[in-house]
């Protein structure tokens, strides 16, 4: 038997109850749907329901990592299934003390203001039959588990990503307390409608909004200054898609927030700042890596001619995108290709004698057009003007920007240049279905 201090509520038809749970208790007694719902039941659910059956690897890649790194760590209840037959609730209401000569109630010893609402306070008893199902929360119970009893498999995920389980030996999980909220269900019909109706209607915070409200995370926190706190535009945030990763051609935006994320973790790995994915870095680092940041995107914004323009006019931003043979800007307002250009000029930067303002008035001189038969048909675009997307892509652009505004000569130069000129050949030409043997001249405006 197991009891819990707890709190009655009651939502719609459905009484709960709110209580805390040591983490062992937590994960010895609750069980995800896949283990707890028959083959009959699971194909009552529908198709819907099943989606939810199988958890994602994310509980062991990002929340255990978290658990582990992370002190000030909390997330929110844990939804768990409770069969009445299984449980019992006494509130204060039934627990009678001795006052002077007579018995009373726990509940009559508070004031009368409070007396209804002790009533619902009390002690929630459960009997250790079997395990329970988790409504929701099954990935951060899963994580749980593997903090406390899949230490191999975590040593694993943590390796990939540089670090060690040793690090955190002292991360206190085991003693933490899990809020966990108890759905009092006896109808089988009912457990399913409620699982079903929490996974449909519950809503996870996405990468691209994590963003600007991330305190674990520095190159989060490099972008949210510079977004927030732009060093040359007061008001630079109304200029940033915050919540949508693209750009349609009508949107007054210049870029998006995931993309400017992009650029400063580019910057920052490049330079020797790589940060893990919780937990903030050193107060020294997180501020030279910010640095650095700022100093590079406030060029890359400032020293492009189509930036500019749109600076001067937000109006005009889609003006800018347009897909039309006098348009000469349109590829540099696609937030995909800023990335791959803004890693051609940090590249040239750090493996060129060219000089940081010399780089920027030969991008300048390029033609960004995208339409009909324009030079970025077929390697960054369909002969439809639809942008194509994916790391390759984004790579071949990169090479060709770069091959654009060194030429040749000094393209060949570059360490391994005859190398990397024979394969950015072989990608052209596999990608425009051009049988000529050289790379071509850039058009320019």
């Amino acid at each position: 038997m197991t009891t819990v201090a707890a709190i009655k509520g009651k939502m719609g038809d459905i009484n709960y109850y709110q209580c805390t749970m040591k983490t062992k208790d937590v994960i010895s007694r609750t069980e995800c749907a896949t283990e707890y719902f028959s083959k009959e039941d699971w194909s009552e659910m529908g198709a819907d329901g099943q989606m939810q059956r199988e958890p994602s690897k994310r509980y062991l890649t990002d929340i255990a990592p978290y658990l582990l790194r992370t002190k000030k760590r909390f997330f929110n209840s844990i939804v768990v299934l409770l069969d009445p037959k299984l449980c019992q609730f006494k509130s204060l209401d039934e627990y009678p003390v001795k006052v002077g000569s007579e018995f009373k109630p726990v509940s009559k010893l508070v004031d009368f203001d409070y007396q209804d609402k002790a009533a619902t306070i009390g002690f929630l008893s459960i009997k250790d039959t079997g395990h329970m199902l988790i409504l929701d929360g099954q990935h951060r119970m899963l994580a749980l588990r593997a903090v406390l009893t899949k230490r191999e498999e975590l040593e694993k995920v943590l390796a990939k990503q540089e670090d060690s389980y040793e690090n955190y030996l002292n991360h206190g999980v085991f003693e933490d307390d899990i809020s966990v909220i108890f759905v009092n269900l006896e109808n089988k019909k009912d457990q399913r409608k409620v699982f079903g109706d929490i996974n449909t209607y519950a809503k996870t915070v996405s990468q691209k909004e994590r963003i600007f409200i991330s305190e674990d995370n520095g190159y989060f926190k490099i972008t949210q200054d510079f977004v927030s706190n732009n060093p040359f535009r007061d008001d630079f945030i109304n200029f940033v898609n915050l919540k949508g990763t693209s750009l349609p051609d009508r949107s007054t935006k210049l870029t998006t927030g995931k993309h400017i994320n992009e650029m400063v973790e580019y910057i920052s790995i490049e330079a020797g700042y790589k940060f893990p994915k919780q937990g903030l870095p050193s107060e020294n680092d997180l501020d030279t890596a910010k640095k650095l940041c700022r100093d590079f995107l406030t060029s890359f914004f400032t020293k492009i001619k189509a930036y500019n323009l749109a600076f001067e006019d937000m109006a005009s931003i889609p003006v800018l995108r347009e897909h039309s043979n006098h348009n000469k800007y349109a590829l540099l307002f696609k937030p995909m290709p800023q990335v791959s250009l803004l890693q051609a000029v940090h590249y040239m930067k750090e493996h060129t004698d060219m000089d940081e303002d010399a780089i920027y008035r030969s991008i300048n001189k390029i033609d960004w057009s995208i339409d009909k038969g324009s030079q970025w048909e077929g390697i960054v675009m369909t002969n439809d003007q639809t942008i194509l997307t994916g790391k390759a892509v984004q790579d071949r652009l990169r090479d060709l920007i770069i091959y654009f505004v060194l030429g040749e000569s000094k393209f060949k130069n570059l360490e391994n240049g005859d190398e990397r000129y024979d394969e950015l050949l072989n990608k052209w030409q596999s990608s425009t279905k051009s049988k000529e043997n050289k790379l071509p001249q850039p058009k320019l405006k």
